[in-house]
């Protein structure tokens, strides 16, 4: 018996056609299970065996075919062992989830933000204001910079880029909130009719549990009115295209999926 399937991984590398292969039932090892292929960069990708809640992640079902490991476009591990263990009829055919259409990674977007503190306007006061930004990697240190000082008043004004919203510390006061729009980039336009997932990432990580299985106007309804992501801003769909606008979350990232009807 030969188990028809798309392949994500074989060779140590990417694969990027959609073509079925068929591969022997006896060949299989007793090694199966759930597998995550990340980007790591200019088009590579690495393998886990843990879900890195990396956006872009494809995932999976691992297996060693006559000694050869590999990545089955395949749902579930269950879903590949069930096809394995049938004993009659014709070859048994694996329904890949992605078929060649990989949802795309995304950077964390980094903004500039402006703060008024009262100090002594010297380089010990920069490095405190520094420090009490400087939270699990938030601050970008090559964008912190004071660009005024007024000695009558003792404000400082400091500016810096940061991958997510800082709250202001003590009596600080942030000025100049600005509005930020984040699109998903899957590959043309989503379609009307097809069937979605999508999911919100913050400075990579995942945000709740994702919306799946809708249509594309049906997703960004059950956004807007999903209590896991309407916090994070306000979704629209535009040009094929689904927008989450924020003007206090930064760092977000849209993953959309497409899910076979």
């Amino acid at each position: 018996m030969f188990l028809k399937a798309v392949l994500l991984f074989r060779n140590e590398e990417i694969v990027t056609c959609t073509d079925q292969v068929a591969l022997n039932a006896d060949k299989f090892g007793s090694d199966i299970r759930q597998a995550f292929l990340s980007p790591v960069g200019d088009g590579y990708y690495g393998i886990s065996f843990g879900d890195p809640q990396k956006p872009g992640t494809l995932n999976g079902v691992w297996a060693i075919v006559d000694g050869q490991g590999l990545v089955i476009d395949a749902a579930s591990v269950d879903e590949v062992i069930d096809a394995l263990n049938g004993c009659c009829g014709d070859d048994p055919v694996i329904t890949p989830q992605y078929n060649g259409e990989f949802p795309s990674e995304f950077e964390a977007q980094a903004a500039t933000y402006t703060f008024t503190r009262v100090d002594d306007g010297d380089a010990s006061a920069m490095l405190d204001f520094q420090r009490d930004y400087d939270d699990n990697g938030n601050f970008i240190p090559s964008g912190f910079l004071r660009t005024a000082y007024d000695a009558n008043t003792r404000v400082s004004t400091y500016q810096f880029k940061a991958y997510r919203d800082p709250a202001p510390h003590g009596n600080d006061i942030k000025t100049g909130e600005t509005n930020r729009v984040f699109t998903s980039d899957a590959a043309g336009a989503l379609g009307a009719g097809q069937q979605y997932q999508l999911q919100v990432f913050v400075n990579g990580v995942r945000i709740d549990t994702p919306l799946t299985g809708a249509t594309l106007n049906a997703l960004v309804t059950a956004a807007n009115a999903g209590d896991q992501y309407n916090d994070y801003g306000t979704y629209a769909t535009s040009g094929g295209k689904i927008t989450l606008s924020s003007s206090t979350t930064n760092g977000a990232t849209l993953d959309i999926d497409i899910i076979p009807a």
